[in-house]
């Protein structure tokens, strides 16, 4: 509540007198007239305040969406319902049904963030349900998922300075800190809580601030004997996993929580596109996809390991970059020509989705085959047009149709966009979520790969 200079005077209205549209007197603790006609006297806390404007902001937005004016990113209902009579861990508010909608709930025509993919099947290994229990046992975990939710909503529609993000970071911070002093012991919904946290001050540029619960997460999974020691069956190792694949791939670094020995090997021919590529000749195009955009995702694939073949030659003649890209430059011109890159052209078709493969090919083939980095200043254009195509393409078809495909969409825009690097990875962290068991390692394999190319491009410009 802001108070006039040197006086004892509330600068706003009590609730009272502003529901029945009368001059607040302004008087301090409670006003005059609610002392008088014995009224319950209180004043509209920062919280409140944040909180009334926000729903301003949405019957504005409805009122727009009604009027045909503009189309947005909302979840409907679907097959779970996270709302009362659920006992929430805090306080009820109007918005955390939707919230919760948003992050654990697939839809058919929307995929929504989630933690598994859900079917009709009980082959599940961790079903949703399970995560959102846990969820709601403790409060700061809670408080972190509604975060999460939160946040990523703002990712996707390019929003900053979001109350309910905002609020919802604060007391998850505080009682992370405050869990943390009095127990002395690290909790398995704290390390999910941190997780969070990490990831979604990563994901709105909070580079600083991302950094210090990155850190805070490996000691308290160090203090817990490691990713396998974590409970929830394996779960949360498994998400952290992912959210560092991401950070990584943002960072164009090395995963920090996952040792690439354990999972690659030097001759494996895996790419992000492996799994795809590597179907029956008859799948490959039962989706309608033409056969030149097949043969043009083969011929990254291709290239991509001739590549990494060069790379990992490289790296076992010197340890020093100095004169690398100039050698692997020589030596990739000698594997294709400038006039290779560009023999693949409009006869993929117009679909969106086509023109967004397009695109991602061309970055990185450009990428190889200069020996620079994705995110060099002669990507913008293509990773500008790969945003477009890629904001118009059909969600329920090609999330569900091509997952990896577009996946390696996504990954190409985060890996490639100097200033949007977190809404392509917003846009991808739903389909990987969705991803069933039996794809996961191939698809770990093939980012992890992807990140070792990206760090060496980016240590060879430096």
């Amino acid at each position: 509540m802001a108070l006039s200079d040197g006086s004892e005077l509330a600068l706003q209205s009590c609730e009272a007198c502003k529901s029945r549209k009368k001059k607040c007197d302004r008087a301090f603790p409670s006003c005059t007239t609610c002392r008088t006609k014995l009224l319950r006297c209180v004043y509209e806390d920062t919280t409140q305040s944040e909180l009334r404007k926000l729903r301003g902001q949405v019957d504005n937005f409805n009122k727009l969406l009604r009027n045909g004016s503009i189309t947005t990113y909302l979840p409907t209902l679907g097959i779970l319902h996270v709302e009362p009579p659920v006992q929430y861990p805090i306080p009820s508010r109007w918005y955390m049904p939707f919230l919760l909608q948003h992050l654990f709930v697939i839809d058919r025509e929307l995929i929504s963030p989630s933690f598994t993919r859900i079917e009709n099947s009980e082959q599940d290994t961790f079903p949703p349900n399970t995560w959102i229990r846990f969820s709601l046992t403790d409060p700061c975990l809670f408080h972190a998922v509604l975060f999460a939710a939160s946040s990523h909503l703002d990712v996707i529609r390019r929003e900053q300075d979001n109350p309910i993000t905002q609020y919802h970071r604060r007391n998850t911070v505080q009682l992370l800190l405050s869990s943390i002093s009095e127990s002395g012991t690290v909790r398995n919904s704290s390390i999910a809580a941190t997780m969070y946290l990490w990831h979604y001050e990563s994901m709105n540029c909070h580079i600083e601030e991302a950094e210090i619960h990155k850190k805070g997460l490996q000691q308290m999974v160090e203090a817990s004997g490691g990713l396998e020691q974590l409970g929830s069956d394996g779960f949360l190792a498994h998400l952290i996993t992912l959210i560092d694949i991401g950070d990584a791939i943002l960072n164009a670094s090395q995963p920090a929580f996952t040792d690439p020995a354990s999972i690659l090997s030097p001759l494996a021919p895996v790419t992000l596109l492996s799994e795809r590529l590597m179907r029956p000749e008859r799948e490959l195009s039962i989706n309608g996809m033409p056969l030149p955009l097949l043969d043009l995702l083969r011929h990254v694939h291709e290239t991509t390991l001739r590549f990494e073949s060069q790379m990992l030659e490289d790296q076992l003649r010197t340890s020093s970059t100095t004169g690398s890209r100039a050698r692997v430059l020589r030596r990739m011109s000698e594997i294709f020509s400038e006039d290779e890159l560009l023999s693949f052209s409009e006869t993929t078709g117009n679909d969106s989705f086509y023109v967004a493969c397009r695109c991602a090919a061309n970055i990185h083939l450009k990428s190889m085959g200069q020996v620079v980095p994705y995110s060099s200043d002669g990507n913008q254009k293509l990773v500008k047009q790969l945003g477009l195509a890629l904001s118009q393409t059909s969600k329920s078809m090609w999330h569900e149709t091509e997952p990896e495909i577009y996946i390696w969409l996504c990954f190409t825009g985060a890996a490639a966009d100097q200033e949007g690097k977190t809404w392509f990875l917003a846009k991808a962290g739903p389909v990987v979520m969705s991803l069933k068991p039996d794809e996961l390692q191939q698809f770990k394999t093939g980012v992890l790969r992807f990140c070792q190319l990206l760090q060496y491009l980016e240590e060879l410009d430096l």
